[in-house]
């Protein structure tokens, strides 16, 4: 009977006893994050996606098959 240890866990063996313990720090997302008020996080992704296309619009634009020269 082999079973995998669940990652960011340790089996520990002490004395006879085995122990599986986590290794990596835990963190709530539900506290983790202060809480943010719809209307204005909305309209923080809208900029940011109108200034991604922006950006992508404005970038050169290579065309398959065609020789620039």
């Amino acid at each position: 009977g082999v079973r995998r240890v669940a990652p960011g866990h340790a089996l520990v063996l002490r004395a006879g006893a085995r122990e599986i313990a986590g290794y990596e720090p835990v963190a709530s997302l539900a506290v983790a994050a202060p809480p943010a008020d719809p209307d204005r996080a909305v309209d923080a992704v809208r900029d940011a996606l109108v200034e991604a296309v922006r950006v992508r619009l404005a970038a050169p634009r290579h065309v398959p098959g065609l020789d620039p020269g």
